[in-house]
C-alpha cells in the first residue's frame, strides 16, 4: 500500500509541474498597436488588400497646368490598361506649353491620333499615370506577396511615401476620373496601343509622348512583380486595409521572385533617380535575407516602438520580427502610422523573444523554478526508493518488459525528434527536416541540424535525467530494473521534446543576455 501510494503521489507531482504544456505548444499572442511612420517595416505572407488611392500630385513632376489637378501614379514594368473606348496619342510634344486640352490639341494637332476600342500595354521602364480628378480603387487577393510603406525619391529631392507590393500574382486596379494621362519615365520603357485582336497599332519609347485616356472608368491590371501606390494623409473615401495570413507553400517562389524584382529594376534604365532604385535595391536585400522565415512574418527595423502583447506593454529595441497566424493593417494613412492588429505565434523585441511567463521582464528571462524543484523531487525520490526501500526484482516481469522496451525506445525516439523538430518548424518557420526536404544539405541545413542537437543535449541534462530518475524509482516500486531502461529512456527522449516547447526561447532569451547579437548584426 505504501508502495503503491507513494508512485501515485509521484505521478501527481510530476502532471502538477506542467500544466500549462499543451497550452504553450498552441499557444499565441495578441499583439497591437502603431507603427511611427520613422520604423521600417515590411509583411509577408498572402494578402488581401482594399483601399482607394488619390495619389501624388503629378504636377510636382511635370510642370504643365494641363496636369494641375492630376494625382500620379507610378506604374514599373508591364500594365495592361482594356476596353478602352477611346485614346488620343500625342507624339513628340512639349506638354508643358499648353494651358488645356483644347490648346495642346490645336497647338499639335498634326501630332494628334486618336485610336477608338483599343488597349495599351506597358513593358519594361517606369511608367506614370495621371487620373484627372479621381482615384484609384483597389480590392485584390494575392496568394503570396511582400509589402511594405517606404518612403520613395520619385521626384527628385522630393521624398514620397509609397505602399510597395512584391508580388508573382496579377494586380487588379479601376480608375474613376474625368480622363487620365500615361508617359513613360524611363529610356527604356515601351508603350503600345494595340486593338482587339492584339494586333499592335501604335508604338513608343520617347517620354516626349504622351496618351491620353478619355474614358472616365477603366481597368489596370499590374504584372508581377513590382506594384507601387503612393499614400498621402487626404480623407479617402474606402480607407487602405490590408489582411495577411501564412500563404500555402506551393505559392511561395521566392527565388523567383527576386530574381523577377532584379530584371525589372535593371529594365529602368536613366530617367529615375539613383535614390529610388537604392531604396528599392534594399528592400530586395531584405526579402533574401528573411527569405527562409518569409511566411506569415512581419520585420522591423529601426524601431523603438512601443506595442501591447497580451494585455503588457512592450517595446521593440532597434530591430524586432514576428510570426503570426493572422495580421490586419488598418490606419494606413494616418499622421501618427500604421495601425497593426496580430495574432502572433512567435515575437522578437530585438533584444529577446517574447515569453509569457517573463512578459513583465525587460529581457525576457525569469528563473525556472519549477525545473529546479523536479530535480530536488527526482533526486529525493530516487534516492529513498534506491537506497531505503530497496524493493526486490520481480525476474519474470523485468524479462517479460525488456523484450519489448527496446523497440518501444527506438520508436519514441524517433517520434520526439520529429515532434521537436515540428515544434522549431512551428516556432521559426524552418526547421533542420523541413531544410533537408526542400533544399538539401547545406550549410544552413547544417546549422540547423547542429542547433537541434544543441536543443536535445540541453533537453537531455536539464529535464529528462531528472524524470529519468523518477521514471526508473517507480518502476524499481513495481518490481522492474533493466527490464524498464528502454521506457525510461523513451520517456526521457520525449521530455526533451517537451523541454523545446517549454523553455527553449527562455534558453536563447539567456544566451541573448550574454551575446549582444547587435555587435554581429548591426541593423538599426
Amino acid at each position: 500500500m505504501k508502495k503503491t501510494l507513494l508512485l501515485i503521489g509521484i505521478f501527481i507531482v510530476v502532471f502538477i509541474m506542467f500544466p500549462s504544456a499543451s497550452a504553450v505548444f498552441t499557444s499565441s499572442h495578441e499583439l497591437s498597436g502603431t507603427l511611427s511612420k520613422d520604423t521600417n517595416a515590411f509583411f509577408i505572407g498572402k494578402t488581401e488588400i482594399s483601399g482607394t488611392f488619390t495619389g501624388f500630385p503629378i504636377e510636382q513632376l511635370i510642370n504643365s497646368s494641363i496636369l494641375h489637378d492630376m494625382g500620379g501614379f507610378p506604374l514599373i514594368g508591364a500594365c495592361s490598361i482594356t476596353n478602352l473606348d477611346t485614346v488620343i496619342v500625342a507624339e513628340d510634344i512639349n506638354i508643358t506649353n499648353a494651358n488645356s486640352l483644347e490648346e495642346l490639341f490645336f497647338q499639335y494637332f498634326d501630332h494628334i491620333t486618336q485610336y477608338s476600342d483599343v488597349d495599351i500595354t506597358t513593358d519594361a521602364g517606369l511608367f506614370l499615370l495621371g487620373i484627372n480628378q479621381g482615384r484609384l480603387n483597389v480590392s485584390s487577393n494575392l496568394n503570396y506577396a511582400v509589402t511594405t510603406f517606404i518612403p520613395l525619391e520619385i521626384i527628385p529631392d522630393t521624398t514620397t511615401r509609397f505602399f510597395l507590393m512584391v508580388t508573382n500574382n496579377p494586380f487588379a486596379m479601376r480608375c474613376k476620373g474625368d480622363f487620365a494621362v500615361l508617359t513613360t519615365l524611363s529610356n527604356t520603357g515601351t508603350i503600345k496601343v494595340k486593338d482587339r485582336h492584339g494586333a499592335t497599332l501604335w508604338s513608343s519609347t520617347s517620354p516626349n509622348n504622351y496618351l491620353i485616356i478619355q474614358n472616365k472608368e477603366f481597368s489596370v491590371t499590374k504584372h508581377p512583380p513590382l506594384s507601387l501606390l503612393p499614400l498621402n494623409s487626404l480623407a479617402s473615401t474606402v480607407p487602405l486595409k490590408l489582411s495577411i495570413s501564412p500563404a500555402d507553400p506551393p505559392d511561395i517562389e521566392i527565388t523567383q521572385l527576386i530574381e523577377n524584382v532584379s530584371v525589372a529594376l535593371d529594365n529602368f534604365g536613366e530617367g529615375t533617380t539613383s535614390e529610388f532604385i537604392n531604396n528599392i535595391n534594399e528592400f530586395v536585400t531584405l526579402i533574401q535575407a528573411t527569405s527562409l522565415v518569409a511566411n506569415g512574418a512581419m520585420v522591423f527595423l529601426q524601431t523603438n516602438d512601443t506595442v501591447t502583447i497580451d494585455h503588457t506593454m512592450q517595446q521593440f529595441t532597434s530591430v524586432g520580427f514576428a510570426r503570426f497566424n493572422t495580421l490586419g493593417i488598418t490606419y494606413v494613412d494616418s499622421s501618427s502610422g500604421p495601425m497593426l492588429q496580430a495574432n502572433c505565434t512567435l515575437i522578437s523585441l530585438g533584444n529577446h523573444f517574447y515569453i509569457p511567463q517573463a512578459k513583465r521582464t525587460s529581457d525576457g528571462i525569469v528563473f525556472p523554478y519549477e525545473l529546479f524543484i523536479i530535480w530536488i523531487l527526482a533526486l529525493c525520490v530516487f534516492v529513498y526508493v534506491r537506497f531505503f526501500l530497496k524493493p526486490p526484482v520481480d525476474i519474470k516481469k523485468d524479462e517479460i518488459i525488456k523484450r519489448y522496451a527496446v523497440f518501444f525506445h527506438i520508436v519514441v525516439l524517433i517520434i520526439s525528434f520529429i515532434l521537436l523538430d515540428s515544434e522549431i518548424n512551428s516556432l521559426f518557420g524552418i526547421s533542420a527536416f523541413t531544410l533537408l526536404f526542400f533544399q538539401g544539405f547545406s550549410a544552413i541545413t547544417g546549422a540547423f541540424i547542429l542547433l537541434e542537437l544543441i536543443i536535445w543535449v540541453l533537453g537531455y541534462f536539464i529535464l529528462a535525467i531528472p524524470l529519468q530518475l523518477i521514471v526508473y524509482s517507480a518502476f524499481r516500486l513495481l518490481g522492474i530494473r533493466k527490464g524498464g531502461n528502454g521506457i525510461r529512456k523513451a520517456i526521457g527522449d520525449l521530455s526533451i521534446w517537451v523541454f523545446c516547447g517549454l523553455y527553449i526561447l527562455l534558453f536563447i532569451n539567456i544566451v541573448f543576455s550574454l551575446v549582444h547579437m547587435n555587435s554581429f548584426f548591426p541593423m538599426g
